[in-house]
Formats: structure tokens, C-alpha cells, sequence
């Protein structure tokens, strides 16, 4: 049974605004006509590839950079597994996708 969204915020604090948050948004997609919910989730389907791209050129810097090393973290993997409360395999996921460099595979 699904009992609502989670309230619980990355930092692993309760924030109880979450579910009004949830609320909110759902309110602007019920009753919207179907061509606007379709251009709707077209939308946001390039905002989620626009953050996806700007995490990864995140995790690049702050590898690159040593910057995770300022955390006492001593590979980019447990930096995200700690900071972002990932999984392994999502942390390895992500630093694989921030590595990749477009202009290297012509």
C-alpha cells in the first residue's frame, strides 16, 4: 500500500513539508487535457536530462578536483555513498556516466 511520499530529506532529517510539496505538484497535473500532460512530461523529461547532466559535470569536478577528499572520504565513490546516501552500484553508475567525454568518441 503505498502510504504517500517520503518525508525524510537526503540529509536523512524529517521534513514535513515534503508531502504538501507532493500535493502541490499533483495538483497541476489532475484534470489537465491530454495534450498539455503530454507536453507536460515532455518537459520534464529535459529538465531531468539537463540535472542529469549537470550531477554528472558535478561528480567530474569533484573528482578531478580532490574535492571529496575535503570530507575525510578517501575514493569518489564513498564520497557519494555518504553525501548523497546512494547505493554502491548507483555511486559507480553515476561516476562511470561522469567520466564519459562525448568528444573522445568521434
Amino acid at each position: 500500500m503505498f502510504d504517500g511520499p517520503s518525508n525524510t530529506t537526503i540529509d536523512g532529517s524529517v521534513d514535513t513539508e515534503i508531502d504538501d510539496l507532493f500535493v502541490g505538484i499533483l495538483d497541476q497535473f489532475v484534470g489537465v487535457p491530454p495534450v498539455v500532460s503530454n507536453t507536460q512530461l515532455g518537459d520534464l523529461e529535459l529538465r531531468r536530462r539537463a540535472l542529469d547532466a549537470e550531477t554528472a559535470a558535478a561528480i567530474h569536478v569533484a573528482e578531478m578536483s580532490g574535492s571529496f577528499s575535503v570530507d575525510g572520504h578517501r575514493s569518489m565513490i564513498g564520497y557519494l555513498k555518504a553525501r548523497l546516501n546512494w547505493s554502491g552500484g548507483q555511486a559507480a553508475r553515476w561516476l562511470k556516466i561522469s567520466r564519459f567525454h562525448p568528444h573522445m568518441c568521434w
